[in-house]
């Protein structure tokens, strides 16, 4: 989404033979605009997490193709209950630090795995394609090591995958243009969602993927971000 060069001319063939194809496009390589939160949760729920979608329980969603190859599968009410007291303490303040933005809404969380034997990968993409212009934000929490390749990248900046360590979450705008790259051997499992808040939520239409919980944070007032040297 960003213009190197204007072409002037009076055929439309010649103008377009001129396109430089996209892989030749520079690369700024810079890093992409992201927020990486160590430790999201912890190995006990991320365990538990994979231990549901290998179960094999659940609505399971499965998904292979070139573009997009994956399974997903929505965790149960109780792991439900345990990620949103969790990421309200460990997420949500951070994403109101670093963004300034209050989240109030999410939407159901997707646990996912890309498997190496079927090519799992994620195409280039935008989260906010309408209908879905009120993800705000998006998050991957990552989940486990053990696979080869793969990982989240933002083109638009650079072809690096973002490295983050297990149980980390990777907070971006729902606008940024991403990918997951295939995975090479072994199974990469993570968490994602959407945030978003109220003044995003449509009357009526949103209030069940209002978070269940909010951090009790009554009588905390913030009137300096410089300590007072007292």
């Amino acid at each position: 989404m960003k213009i190197l060069s204007l072409t002037c001319g009076n055929d439309i063939s010649d103008l377009v033979k001129d396109i430089t194809p996209e892989a030749d496009l520079p690369k700024d390589n810079v890093q992409p605009p992201v927020l990486v939160i160590p430790n999201a949760i912890s190995a006990d729920l991320a365990n538990s997490l994979i231990e549901y979608i290998d179960a094999g329980e659940g609505n399971l969603h499965q998904r292979t193709g070139s573009y997009k190859s994956r399974d997903h599968v929505h965790p149960p009410k109780e792991l439900l209950e345990e990620l949103d007291d969790k990421l309200c303490k460990s997420v949500l303040p951070e994403i109101s630090k670093v963004f300034y933005n209050q989240i109030t809404h999410r939407e159901p969380y997707k646990i996912c795995r890309y498997d190496a034997r079927d090519e799992g990968c994620f195409g280039k993409h935008r989260d906010t394609i309408d209908p879905y212009l009120h993800r705000r934000f998006a998050m991957t929490l990552v989940l486990n090591d053990e696979y080869q390749g793969g990982g989240i990248c933002f083109p638009e900046y650079s072809d690096q995958i973002v490295e983050a360590p297990n149980y980390s979450a990777i907070v971006f705008s729902g606008s940024l243009y991403h990918q997951v790259v295939q995975i090479e051997s072994g199974r990469r499992y993570v968490l994602i969602s959407f945030f978003f808040t109220d003044s995003d939520a449509r009357p009526g239409k949103y209030e069940r993927y209002r978070f269940g919980v909010e951090r009790d944070v009554s009588g905390i007032t913030l009137h300096s971000l410089m300590p007072s040297g007292e």
